[in-house]
Protein backbone atom coordinates (compact mmCIF):
# COMPACT_ATOMS: atom_id res chain seq x y z
CA UNK A 1 0.00 0.00 0.00
CA UNK A 2 1.74 3.02 -1.01
CA UNK A 3 2.30 5.83 1.66
CA UNK A 4 -0.25 9.08 1.47
CA UNK A 5 1.94 12.06 1.54
CA UNK A 6 1.75 14.57 4.78
CA UNK A 7 0.88 17.55 2.13
CA UNK A 8 -0.85 17.30 -0.92
CA UNK A 9 0.78 19.40 -3.43
CA UNK A 10 -1.53 19.18 -6.36
CA UNK A 11 -4.20 19.76 -4.04
CA UNK A 12 -2.50 23.01 -2.63
CA UNK A 13 -2.03 24.30 -6.23
CA UNK A 14 -5.97 24.13 -6.32
CA UNK A 15 -7.00 25.95 -3.22
CA UNK A 16 -3.69 27.58 -2.16
CA UNK A 17 -5.94 29.03 0.94
CA UNK A 18 -5.09 25.59 2.91
CA UNK A 19 -1.70 26.87 3.00
CA UNK A 20 -2.54 29.62 5.54
CA UNK A 21 -6.12 28.73 6.90
CA UNK A 22 -7.69 31.73 7.42
CA UNK A 23 -5.00 33.53 8.38
CA UNK A 24 -4.80 35.41 5.35
CA UNK A 25 -8.20 36.94 6.02
CA UNK A 26 -7.26 39.20 9.03
CA UNK A 27 -3.80 40.06 7.20
CA UNK A 28 -6.72 41.38 4.44
CA UNK A 29 -8.29 43.41 7.69
CA UNK A 30 -4.87 44.39 8.48
CA UNK A 31 -4.38 46.28 5.23
CA UNK A 32 -8.02 47.75 5.48
CA UNK A 33 -7.40 49.32 8.29
CA UNK A 34 -4.14 50.89 7.10
CA UNK A 35 -5.67 52.12 4.21
CA UNK A 36 -8.94 53.53 5.95
CA UNK A 37 -6.39 55.30 8.49
CA UNK A 38 -3.81 56.42 5.26
CA UNK A 39 -6.82 58.04 3.31
CA UNK A 40 -8.73 59.17 6.41
CA UNK A 41 -5.31 61.68 7.41
CA UNK A 42 -5.22 62.85 3.80
CA UNK A 43 -4.85 66.59 3.39
CA UNK A 44 -7.40 68.12 0.95
CA UNK A 45 -4.06 68.57 -1.49
CA UNK A 46 -3.03 64.57 -0.83
CA UNK A 47 -6.57 64.05 -1.30
CA UNK A 48 -6.86 65.82 -4.69
CA UNK A 49 -10.42 66.87 -4.31
CA UNK A 50 -10.05 70.13 -5.26
CA UNK A 51 -10.96 70.10 -9.02
CA UNK A 52 -8.88 72.01 -11.10
CA UNK A 53 -10.16 74.58 -13.54
CA UNK A 54 -9.67 78.21 -15.23
CA UNK A 55 -12.22 80.89 -14.54
CA UNK A 56 -13.32 81.99 -18.13
CA UNK A 57 -11.86 85.49 -17.34
CA UNK A 58 -8.75 85.17 -15.42
CA UNK A 59 -8.19 88.64 -14.87
CA UNK A 60 -11.34 89.46 -12.95
CA UNK A 61 -9.23 87.85 -10.17
CA UNK A 62 -7.04 90.31 -9.94
CA UNK A 63 -7.26 93.75 -9.06
CA UNK A 64 -6.01 96.50 -11.08
CA UNK A 65 -4.24 99.50 -10.00
CA UNK A 66 -5.88 102.73 -8.24
CA UNK A 67 -5.47 106.00 -9.84
CA UNK A 68 -3.47 108.02 -8.18
CA UNK A 69 -1.84 111.53 -8.43
CA UNK A 70 1.71 112.20 -7.64
CA UNK A 71 2.19 113.21 -4.36
CA UNK A 72 5.34 113.44 -2.22
CA UNK A 73 5.58 111.14 0.78
CA UNK A 74 6.09 112.75 4.31
CA UNK A 75 9.77 113.04 5.08
CA UNK A 76 10.73 111.33 8.39
CA UNK A 77 13.72 110.71 10.91
CA UNK A 78 15.11 107.90 10.23
CA UNK A 79 17.09 107.90 13.45
CA UNK A 80 13.86 108.05 14.85
CA UNK A 81 11.78 105.57 13.21
CA UNK A 82 14.99 103.25 13.08
CA UNK A 83 14.21 102.53 16.56
CA UNK A 84 12.09 100.01 17.72
CA UNK A 85 9.00 101.47 20.53
CA UNK A 86 5.64 99.69 21.53
CA UNK A 87 3.74 102.01 19.47
CA UNK A 88 5.50 101.19 16.26
CA UNK A 89 5.65 97.98 16.44
CA UNK A 90 1.69 98.18 17.21
CA UNK A 91 1.34 100.12 14.25
CA UNK A 92 3.37 97.54 12.06
CA UNK A 93 1.17 94.40 13.19
CA UNK A 94 -1.92 96.38 12.03
CA UNK A 95 -0.06 96.97 8.64
CA UNK A 96 1.16 93.49 8.57
CA UNK A 97 -1.98 92.15 8.74
CA UNK A 98 -3.62 93.90 5.88
CA UNK A 99 -0.80 93.87 3.74
CA UNK A 100 1.34 90.93 4.06
CA UNK A 101 -0.50 87.94 6.50
CA UNK A 102 -2.15 86.40 3.12
CA UNK A 103 1.68 85.33 2.38
CA UNK A 104 3.26 85.15 5.38
CA UNK A 105 0.64 83.64 7.53
CA UNK A 106 -1.27 85.88 10.80
CA UNK A 107 1.76 85.23 12.99
CA UNK A 108 4.85 85.45 10.55
CA UNK A 109 5.14 81.55 10.03
CA UNK A 110 5.32 81.76 6.33
CA UNK A 111 1.88 79.49 6.02
CA UNK A 112 -0.41 82.36 4.68
CA UNK A 113 -3.51 81.55 2.67
CA UNK A 114 -1.62 82.27 -0.87
CA UNK A 115 1.89 80.61 0.51
CA UNK A 116 0.97 77.45 -0.72
CA UNK A 117 0.37 78.40 -4.93
CA UNK A 118 3.97 80.41 -4.61
CA UNK A 119 6.69 78.74 -6.61
CA UNK A 120 8.85 79.63 -3.44
CA UNK A 121 7.44 79.38 0.24
CA UNK A 122 7.33 82.54 1.92
CA UNK A 123 9.98 84.10 4.61
CA UNK A 124 8.96 82.65 8.11
CA UNK A 125 9.71 86.04 10.20
CA UNK A 126 10.73 83.41 13.49
CA UNK A 127 13.51 82.39 11.95
CA UNK A 128 16.57 84.44 11.18
CA UNK A 129 18.45 81.97 9.01
CA UNK A 130 18.22 82.45 5.09
CA UNK A 131 17.34 85.94 4.81
CA UNK A 132 18.59 87.19 1.17
CA UNK A 133 19.16 90.98 2.26
CA UNK A 134 19.51 90.63 5.71
CA UNK A 135 17.49 91.49 8.99
CA UNK A 136 18.50 94.34 9.52
CA UNK A 137 16.40 97.49 9.59
CA UNK A 138 17.88 99.41 6.49
CA UNK A 139 18.12 95.52 4.88
CA UNK A 140 14.58 95.52 5.16
CA UNK A 141 13.68 98.37 4.13
CA UNK A 142 15.68 97.79 1.11
CA UNK A 143 13.74 94.64 0.14
CA UNK A 144 10.73 96.50 1.05
CA UNK A 145 11.28 99.40 -1.64
CA UNK A 146 12.44 97.62 -4.48
CA UNK A 147 10.91 93.56 -3.75
CA UNK A 148 12.82 90.21 -4.53
CA UNK A 149 13.58 89.96 -7.81
CA UNK A 150 12.92 86.03 -9.32
CA UNK A 151 9.85 85.58 -5.60
CA UNK A 152 6.48 86.43 -5.54
CA UNK A 153 7.93 89.63 -2.82
CA UNK A 154 7.01 92.53 -4.29
CA UNK A 155 7.82 96.10 -4.01
CA UNK A 156 5.73 98.04 -1.08
CA UNK A 157 7.13 101.29 -2.15
CA UNK A 158 3.07 102.24 -1.91
CA UNK A 159 3.53 102.71 1.51
CA UNK A 160 4.81 105.90 3.29
CA UNK A 161 8.12 105.25 5.17
CA UNK A 162 6.94 105.61 8.33
CA UNK A 163 4.28 103.13 7.38
CA UNK A 164 7.30 100.74 6.47
CA UNK A 165 9.68 101.39 9.15
CA UNK A 166 6.53 100.26 11.28
CA UNK A 167 6.04 97.05 9.47
CA UNK A 168 10.04 96.09 9.89
CA UNK A 169 10.18 96.24 13.79
CA UNK A 170 6.80 94.28 14.11
CA UNK A 171 8.35 91.83 11.46
CA UNK A 172 11.54 92.01 13.84
CA UNK A 173 9.93 91.51 17.15
CA UNK A 174 9.14 87.96 15.94
CA UNK A 175 12.34 86.38 16.30
CA UNK A 176 14.49 87.37 19.11
CA UNK A 177 18.20 88.28 19.10
CA UNK A 178 18.18 90.33 16.03
CA UNK A 179 21.13 92.35 14.81
CA UNK A 180 21.46 95.72 16.14
CA UNK A 181 21.59 98.51 13.36
CA UNK A 182 24.96 101.28 13.78
CA UNK A 183 23.81 104.76 13.39
CA UNK A 184 26.25 105.16 10.85
CA UNK A 185 23.78 102.42 9.17
CA UNK A 186 20.58 104.25 9.30
CA UNK A 187 22.41 107.17 8.60
CA UNK A 188 23.48 105.62 4.58
CA UNK A 189 19.77 104.73 4.30
CA UNK A 190 18.55 108.01 4.87
CA UNK A 191 21.29 109.10 2.43
CA UNK A 192 20.36 106.54 -0.40
CA UNK A 193 16.69 107.13 -0.77
CA UNK A 194 16.53 110.77 0.76
CA UNK A 195 13.81 110.19 3.71
CA UNK A 196 14.52 113.30 5.36
CA UNK A 197 13.88 115.01 2.46
CA UNK A 198 9.89 113.58 1.74
CA UNK A 199 9.59 110.74 -1.14
CA UNK A 200 8.19 112.05 -4.63
CA UNK A 201 5.91 109.13 -5.51
CA UNK A 202 4.91 108.81 -9.22
CA UNK A 203 1.44 109.25 -10.56
CA UNK A 204 -0.38 106.08 -11.79
CA UNK A 205 -3.54 105.31 -13.95
CA UNK A 206 -5.48 101.99 -14.07
CA UNK A 207 -3.86 99.45 -16.49
CA UNK A 208 -6.84 99.02 -18.51
CA UNK A 209 -7.47 102.76 -18.53
CA UNK A 210 -3.68 103.31 -19.82
CA UNK A 211 -4.48 100.79 -22.61
CA UNK A 212 -7.77 102.16 -23.59
CA UNK A 213 -6.07 105.28 -24.62
CA UNK A 214 -3.48 103.78 -26.39
CA UNK A 215 -5.99 101.87 -28.15
CA UNK A 216 -7.67 105.21 -28.98
CA UNK A 217 -4.51 106.72 -29.83
CA UNK A 218 -3.75 103.94 -32.21
CA UNK A 219 -6.94 104.23 -33.91
CA UNK A 220 -6.54 107.72 -34.84
CA UNK A 221 -2.90 107.50 -36.36
CA UNK A 222 -4.66 104.69 -38.04
CA UNK A 223 -7.31 106.18 -39.44
CA UNK A 224 -5.00 109.05 -40.23
CA UNK A 225 -2.69 106.84 -42.17
CA UNK A 226 -6.03 105.61 -44.39
CA UNK A 227 -6.78 108.33 -45.29
CA UNK A 228 -3.20 109.99 -46.44
CA UNK A 229 -2.90 106.90 -48.34
CA UNK A 230 -6.04 106.90 -50.05
CA UNK A 231 -5.53 110.54 -51.40
CA UNK A 232 -1.65 109.41 -52.27
CA UNK A 233 -3.54 106.25 -54.38
CA UNK A 234 -6.12 108.84 -55.65
CA UNK A 235 -2.93 111.25 -57.11
CA UNK A 236 0.01 108.76 -58.17
CA UNK A 237 1.19 111.33 -60.68
CA UNK A 238 2.26 113.60 -57.74
CA UNK A 239 4.26 110.91 -56.08
CA UNK A 240 6.32 108.65 -58.81
CA UNK A 241 9.47 108.54 -57.31
CA UNK A 242 7.77 107.83 -53.96
CA UNK A 243 5.10 105.12 -55.29
CA UNK A 244 8.32 103.41 -56.87
CA UNK A 245 10.41 103.04 -54.21
CA UNK A 246 8.54 101.88 -51.51
CA UNK A 247 7.65 97.89 -50.79
CA UNK A 248 5.14 99.11 -47.77
CA UNK A 249 2.73 102.15 -48.26
CA UNK A 250 1.91 102.04 -44.91
CA UNK A 251 5.20 101.96 -43.00
CA UNK A 252 6.51 105.14 -44.72
CA UNK A 253 3.08 106.69 -44.54
CA UNK A 254 3.21 105.90 -40.51
CA UNK A 255 6.79 107.61 -39.84
CA UNK A 256 4.98 111.01 -41.93
CA UNK A 257 2.19 110.75 -40.20
CA UNK A 258 3.80 110.29 -36.57
CA UNK A 259 5.81 113.35 -37.31
CA UNK A 260 1.99 115.13 -37.30
CA UNK A 261 2.66 116.62 -40.81
CA UNK A 262 6.37 118.42 -39.80
CA UNK A 263 8.46 118.46 -42.99
CA UNK A 264 11.84 116.69 -43.04
CA UNK A 265 14.86 118.49 -44.09
CA UNK A 266 16.96 116.87 -46.08
CA UNK A 267 19.49 115.64 -43.97
CA UNK A 268 16.46 113.95 -41.74
CA UNK A 269 15.25 112.28 -44.15
CA UNK A 270 18.54 110.47 -45.29
CA UNK A 271 19.27 109.42 -42.08
CA UNK A 272 15.52 108.25 -41.45
CA UNK A 273 15.46 106.13 -44.58
CA UNK A 274 19.13 105.13 -44.52
CA UNK A 275 19.54 103.91 -41.19
CA UNK A 276 16.33 100.89 -41.29
CA UNK A 277 15.28 101.67 -44.89
CA UNK A 278 12.69 98.03 -44.31
CA UNK A 279 10.99 100.07 -41.43
CA UNK A 280 10.73 103.02 -42.96
CA UNK A 281 9.12 101.23 -45.75
CA UNK A 282 11.19 101.51 -48.64
CA UNK A 283 13.44 99.11 -50.61
CA UNK A 284 17.13 98.51 -50.30
CA UNK A 285 17.82 100.21 -53.54
CA UNK A 286 16.82 103.65 -52.07
CA UNK A 287 20.56 103.94 -50.48
CA UNK A 288 21.65 103.98 -54.08
CA UNK A 289 20.01 107.47 -54.21
CA UNK A 290 21.83 110.42 -55.80
CA UNK A 291 21.65 113.79 -54.30
CA UNK A 292 18.88 114.55 -57.17
CA UNK A 293 16.65 111.36 -56.42
CA UNK A 294 16.93 112.29 -52.70
CA UNK A 295 15.72 115.72 -53.23
CA UNK A 296 12.85 115.04 -55.37
CA UNK A 297 11.85 111.86 -52.60
CA UNK A 298 12.11 114.80 -49.89
CA UNK A 299 9.59 117.37 -52.28
CA UNK A 300 7.27 114.22 -52.52
CA UNK A 301 7.27 113.27 -49.01
CA UNK A 302 6.90 116.51 -47.67
CA UNK A 303 3.86 116.98 -50.40
CA UNK A 304 2.03 114.46 -48.54
CA UNK A 305 -1.61 115.43 -46.99
CA UNK A 306 -1.62 116.54 -44.15
CA UNK A 307 -2.67 113.74 -41.45
CA UNK A 308 -6.13 115.09 -39.71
Amino acid sequence: MKQQDEINWNDLRRKPEKLFGYSYLYFLVVLAVLGVLYVGNLTTTGKNSIIPGVPEDSSSLSQDLPLQSPRVLPAVDVLKYGISSPELVQRGKDLYTQNCSSCHGDNGDGNGPTAASLASKPRNFHSLAGWKNGSKVPQIYTTLESGLQGTAMSSFNYMTPADRFAVIHFIRSLAPNQPSDSREELEQLDARYELAKGVNVAGQIPVKKALKIIENENRDITNAVRIVIQRVQEHKNEYPTLLSETNDLEKTVSVWTLRQGKPFSLDELVHTISAEPKNAGFKTEVLRFNDQQWTMLLQEINNLPRPI
